[in-house]
């Protein structure tokens, strides 16, 4: 395990819960919290450090421009469907996030940019700002300073989770909907196992 990325994750995942903690404020949301991530391959791959900050900090362009390295960070297929070029991960092929968590990030982004809750506001305005951040870092650390936003990503896919969950609780009939949600919580289970299988061989390839 490399200490420098173990302690980055250690850091985030503090960061994250004061954050959750802050506009939950309540214990089940911060233990949902800390499971989604430990199902995120992004957050995995500080824990295991594979790859090592050595190897975030020499990835990194030299003459893109700021929209360029935005649309790279933000870019689907690295989100969700394939690691960055050049390096080996822990996790195998696998993106920032399992394809399962897309629809959650999505309701859970639309939740903060709809809601009328002066808390949730200022962390979406937070999330912008250190998005720009990461673009402009992304010269100097490389593709470690996606990880400024993707925890953001993180507690939006916790706030669509916990939307979800909201849903199964009311007492409405939109059987298309919740069935529609069921089949996207069982693709994250099964992602998860795939995941984790990955990860098993990987790790036992390091060896």
């Amino acid at each position: 395990m490399n200490n420098p990325t173990f302690f980055i994750a250690f850091v985030l995942t503090l960061f994250s819960l004061v954050f959750i903690y802050y506009l939950k404020k309540n214990i089940p949301s911060l233990l949902i919290h800390l499971t989604l991530l430990l199902l995120t391959p992004w957050f995995l791959i500080l824990l295991f450090g594979k790859p090592t900050i050595s190897d975030y900090l020499y990835n990194k362009p030299r003459q893109l421009s700021i929209s360029n390295n935005f649309s790279i960070l933000t870019s689907s297929d690295l989100l969700f469907f394939e690691s960055f070029p050049k390096l080996k991960y822990s996790v195998g092929d696998y993106g920032d996030f399992l394809p399962s968590f897309m629809p959650l990030i999505v309701i859970g982004f639309w939740g903060f940019l709809t809601s009328k809750s002066s808390s949730e506001r200022k962390v979406l305005m937070i999330f912008c700002v250190l998005l720009i951040l990461s673009c402009l870092l992304f010269y100097k650390i490389g593709y470690l300073s996606s990880i400024i936003f993707l925890i953001f990503l993180s507690i939006f896919a916790t706030n669509g989770l916990l939307k979800f969950i909201n849903l199964f609780k009311t007492k409405r009939r939109d059987l298309v909907l919740k069935s529609l949600i069921m089949i996207n919580l069982m693709f994250i289970v099964y992602e998860s196992l795939r995941l984790f299988h990955s990860l098993n061989i990987q790790l036992n390839l390091q060896k």
